[in-house]
């Protein structure tokens, strides 16, 4: 009797931990989704979708429009998800439910929408200064290995 009443309890146990994680899961969801829109980071990843159909479909032009819409809609839903799923699953491990509410305040803050609505020109000015920066160090080092006379 007693062995059956200690597993009814583990299993009861089991289920409420269960049930407070899957909604502590939905809070955190709630509030990283919130913070994505916040700073922009959901509009880029929801433009990769249009973007991908818009190369295809200059590609494949024969396959008509329709398709290409219903396509889209399908395949935006279906990406969101698996990129909040897969940012879910990174953000946890690292930021709290309180920091990600911080985020969020700050993301609505004045300087905060400035910076949301800046990051995507200053990343591809940084990215683009960055393939110089690297593309110098490259011809150096290889003005250095024919110095040496490690190459032709």
């Amino acid at each position: 009797m007693k062995k059956r009443l200690f597993s009814i309890a583990l299993c009861l146990t089991f289920i409420l931990s269960a049930t407070s994680v899957s909604a502590q899961d939905a809070a955190y969801r709630e509030a990283l989704s919130k913070m994505l829109e916040a700073s922009g980071a959901m509009t880029t990843v929801k433009s990769m979708v249009p973007q991908m159909i818009g190369m295809m479909k200059h590609t494949y032009s024969n396959v008509p429009d329709e398709f290409w819409k219903n396509f889209e809609e399908q395949l935006s839903e279906k990406a969101n998800t698996q990129f909040l799923d897969i940012y879910v699953s990174i953000y946890h491990r690292y930021l709290t439910i309180s920091d990600l509410k911080k985020i969020t305040a700050f993301y609505e803050s004045p300087a905060g929408k400035k910076l949301a609505e800046s990051t995507p020109v200053m990343t591809a000015e940084a990215m683009e200064a960055g393939q110089q920066i690297g593309m110098g160090i490259a011809k150096e080092i290889m003005a250095n290995l024919k110095e040496k006379g490690y190459v032709q």
